[in-house]
């Protein structure tokens, strides 16, 4: 199976894995998955931790190998699918920038 791990599992399972649910454990400690993560939220991490929001007991600069130590596929950011992005239909405001 090939999963994608949002900033949240990806920050509990680094952490405090009692805060994943039994489900995403077991998914997550399967090592025959295919993990990935975006560079969203290692971006996303990174400005939390710049503005206390977030401490993780160690170093940014060590997340990537911590990364690749547990498996993970980083995924970059391409132009091409933000692109398209912006040409699909409106479904919902964001929240942060409001009506």
């Amino acid at each position: 199976m090939r999963l994608l791990l949002y900033t949240h599992a990806l920050l509990w399972s680094l952490g405090d894995t009692t805060k994943l649910s039994p489900r995403a454990k077991v998914a997550i400690e399967e090592r025959e998955n295919v993990y990935f993560i975006s560079v969203a939220s290692l971006w996303e991490i990174a400005i939390k931790i710049s503005v206390g929001k977030l401490q993780i007991g160690k170093p940014m600069e060590a997340i990537p190998a911590e990364l690749e130590r547990m498996g993970l596929v980083l995924l970059g950011i391409d132009v091409a699918p933000l692109a398209l992005l912006s040409k699909l239909p409106f479904h919902h405001r964001d929240p942060l920038i409001g009506s």
